[in-house]
């Protein structure tokens, strides 16, 4: 559940540790439920294609429920919430069931690509045709692989 910066540190953490350990993943078959919250472009895409997702996940958990007032909770209020009998009963209530209905009853499996970003430093650049042509050293090793699933924004340090 998260935005966009969410999603990203789960596909780095889960790429790190299928490359450092993958005999972990051998007998895994892995699912993830996007619940968006924020900006989430996953879930967006899922949104476009699929309209169940749209109707039941994206739209409530994207903007705020209209008859639910928007109040910070703090342990008093969660107390209270707990104890009343009718806290089932309660608009933000919704939302709960809201994603036990989508864990439960989701059957669609949507296949989604990880790609990686490969950086460089400038030591591995190698000067061809005396000096007029930068290539990479296609030798080398990247310095930093970056693991994304929809977009990728960059800041390049000027040298």
């Amino acid at each position: 559940m998260g935005s966009n910066i969410a999603i990203h540190h789960f596909v780095v953490s889960f790429v790190t540790l299928r490359r450092t350990r993958p005999e972990i993943f051998q007998q895994l078959d892995i699912r993830v439920f996007i619940i968006p919250e924020g900006r989430n472009d996953l879930g967006t895409f899922l949104a476009r294609r699929d309209k169940w997702f749209k109707r039941y996940v994206f739209a409530p958990f994207t903007s705020a429920l209209p008859i639910c007032p928007q109040y910070p909770i703090n342990q008093d209020i969660q107390h209270l919430c707990e104890e009343s009998p009718m806290h089932m009963s309660l608009p933000s209530a919704l939302l709960q069931r809201l994603v036990q209905n989508y864990v439960r009853l989701a059957s669609q499996v949507t296949p989604v690509c990880v790609f990686d970003c490969c950086c460089w430093t400038t030591s591995d650049l190698v000067e061809e045709d005396g000096g007029d042509t930068t290539m990479l050293n296609t030798n080398a090793e990247p310095e930093c692989i970056i693991p994304f699933v929809t977009t990728v924004f960059f800041f390049i340090h000027p040298f």
